[in-house]
């Protein structure tokens, strides 16, 4: 079972559990609608690295998009300890081989809205024997 704690975003997850994580964005009053193709983009890195352990990608539907972790992608982080997560929001994707989202035009929006105070949120993995 994954546990979000909502007052600093930190993710708490038994190894190899599984979980639905739901991404729901509230845009201003006269925010024009996101386009159609725009995705969500969950990834978890090391605590002190960038580089992503595990990622995940879903198409944003009505400002919400529901991103699967399975029993195979938690048993994918190496060790239980602490990472950093982040969800990005892309308009105008294009994948790249490693999995990741990149915005295929200039044109195109990037946005992480669950960064906090400027840091990545805690992603916890625990053991469980």
């Amino acid at each position: 079972m994954i546990r979000l704690d909502g007052t600093n975003g930190k993710i708490t997850c038994p190894i190899g559990d599984t979980g639905l994580l739901l991404v729901s964005l509230k845009l201003k009053d006269n925010a024009p609608p996101l386009p159609d193709g725009t995705v969500i983009e969950f990834k978890i890195c090391g605590d002190k690295t960038v580089e992503p352990i595990l990622i995940k990608v879903s198409t944003l539907a009505d400002s919400a998009a529901a991103i699967w972790l399975s029993s195979e992608d938690t048993l994918k982080l190496p060790k239980s300890g602490s990472y950093r997560w982040n969800v990005r929001v892309v308009t105008d994707p294009v994948m790249q081989a490693d999995g990741s989202v990149v915005a295929r035009q200039q044109s195109a929006e990037v946005h992480s809205p669950f960064a906090f105070g400027g840091a990545l949120p805690t992603f916890e993995a625990k053991f469980v024997p």
